[in-house]
């Protein structure tokens, strides 16, 4: 009896298998090598100007001998450009005249002070951190308004000075 039932369950295992076994079939996807890639060559282009077009001449007046043009393939090759030496830009002239000039030197002058003083105030205010970034780069363009203001370059000491205001008044928190 025990014999039998040994041949029953090996016969059921061998023909319905183990209960345990996965019965749908199974795909595995194998990503495909990336292409070989050949190694890239780099074109060079050379864009050369076009020949000048040939002057036209008057009409020939008549009786006169009529000389015929060589075609493009028999002309001669043009000569090589020669290097020239590049021209020196002149400076540009000041818009303003010395008057001007030396109103807007003080104006200059009075914003950079007046910077300075608000920058000193919120120094010494104590600003969080994230405020001393700010106030950094407002010292940095008053520093380089100063440097251009030295240099005789007003308009970029002018610029420079309004940059560190809008930043300081930003910090301030007034318009």
């Amino acid at each position: 009896m025990l014999k039998r039932l040994g041949t029953v369950w090996s016969l059921a295992l061998l023909f319905g298998g183990c209960p345990k076994r996965q019965t749908t079939p199974r795909i595995v996807y194998i990503p495909t090598p990336p292409a070989a890639t050949k190694p890239t060559t780099t074109a060079v282009l050379v864009i050369q100007e076009p020949e000048p077009p040939a002057p036209v001449s008057p009409s020939p007046a008549p009786g006169a001998t009529i000389t015929r043009r060589q075609s493009p393939a028999r002309r001669k090759p043009p000569a090589p450009a020669m290097h020239l030496e590049p021209i020196p830009v002149p400076a540009l002239a000041p818009r303003e005249n010395s008057s001007q000039q030396v109103a807007l030197r003080d104006a200059i002058l009075r914003s950079q002070r007046q910077v300075q003083q608000a920058i000193d105030r919120l120094h010494r205010a104590g600003l969080p951190e994230n405020e001393l970034s700010t106030l950094g780069g407002a010292q940095v363009f008053l520093a380089q308004s100063v440097r251009a203001l030295q240099e005789n370059d007003l308009q970029r000491a002018l610029n420079l000075v309004r940059k560190a205001k809008l930043l300081v008044q930003a910090l301030q928190g007034s318009p």
